[in-house]
């Protein structure tokens, strides 16, 4: 069933107010559309099928005093590689981390510090993370 809110009452795929098609979430864009398509009408995403491998820096960062001092962790894009139809998400993840697992230094979670690498498999090209920074609750 279409998941379009009461406010809205129009299919995001198709723009009809009686729209009755079953409809599938992307994780890209965020679209929902009708889940007899192969892929986002939006974004080209294919359901299932990661769109990228994506290698992050990864260090720690202390968040704050409370509770005796938090810590957190943020990425810090390296690489983006984008897969192509053919691709095997988990055999290019593999090899990209063999490439780039040099890079790695230290130990984040001692106090020295140090430099993690993380190889991602995703819907979207490499952005830092978090978004916003972390704050105490």
């Amino acid at each position: 069933m279409n998941t379009a809110s009461k406010y809205d009452e129009r299919c995001e795929d198709c723009g009809s107010s009686s729209c009755e098609a079953e409809t599938t979430w992307c994780p890209s864009c965020g679209l929902d559309y009708h889940a007899d398509r192969l892929r986002c009408p939006r974004c080209g995403v294919t359901p299932g099928k990661y769109t990228h491998v994506n290698v992050y820096a990864v260090t720690r960062h202390y968040g704050g005093p409370e509770e005796g001092g938090w810590w957190y962790n943020a990425g810090e894009p390296v690489a983006s590689i984008a897969l192509t139809e053919d691709d095997d998400a988990d055999q290019v993840a593999a090899a990209v981390e063999r490439k780039y697992i040099d890079l790695s230094e230290g130990d984040i979670y001692l106090v020295l510090g140090g430099v993690q690498i993380e190889v991602h498999k995703q819907y979207h090209f490499a952005k830092p993370w978090p978004e916003t920074r972390p704050h105490y609750e």
